[in-house]
């Protein structure tokens, strides 16, 4: 369920990273150019179609030709309208390829490049995840999730990081299950 939340979530950045109208990130765009990439990024948009259907044991690879490709885009196009969401994906192929790390580096670059922009709460939100549920840094997780409610307090992805916060983080899942027993009795 949470692979199926964390795509959703996905898909929606990679949508809102089109139309955003951030004053900040006009002023980048500005900056950055818009070169007719479009081939390079209907291959990414099929690698990472790859990714999102392939099958367990063929994770890796599809991750690593999305990872790969991702980053040969960014190093012919630095400056391209289309590398942050691009950078998304290479750092969407590093956690498919169970490079953690990586993937958290990418998103520390999003963060830090694109610090105010209208997806960057979601960059926040998919680095506290995989310190999370991939790296089982709990610690870290809840830095990230904090640092996602004091920067963006009134994006939805902030007010959902307090909810889990105060409720879920760090508990199993018999913890979780019996908390919203207790929360909902049955009559």
């Amino acid at each position: 369920m949470k692979k199926i939340w964390i795509y959703g979530l996905f898909l929606t950045t990679l949508l809102a990273s089109c139309g955003s109208s951030d004053q900040q990130e006009n002023n980048q765009k500005s900056e950055m150019s818009t070169e007719d990439v479009s081939a390079d990024i209907e291959h990414l948009t099929i690698l990472n179609e790859n990714l999102i259907t392939s099958n367990p044991q063929k994770t890796y690879g599809a991750g690593k030709m999305l990872y790969n490709a991702a980053n040969d885009f960014v190093k012919k196009y630095p400056n391209h309208i289309k590398t942050p969401s691009v950078l998304e994906l290479s750092a969407k192929g590093a956690e498919a390829m169970q490079q953690y790390t990586e993937a958290i580096n990418i998103l520390n670059k999003l963060i830090n490049d694109f610090p105010e922009t209208d997806i960057t709460p979601n960059y926040i939100l998919n680095k506290a995840r995989i310190q999370e549920e991939k790296l089982n840094d709990i610690a870290a997780a809840k830095d990230s999730y904090n640092e996602l409610i004091e920067r963006f307090p009134n994006d939805p992805a902030a007010k959902d990081a307090k909810l889990y916060l105060d409720n879920f983080l760090g508990k199993s899942q018999e913890d979780i299950l019996k908390m919203l027993d207790e929360a909902n009795p049955e009559k």
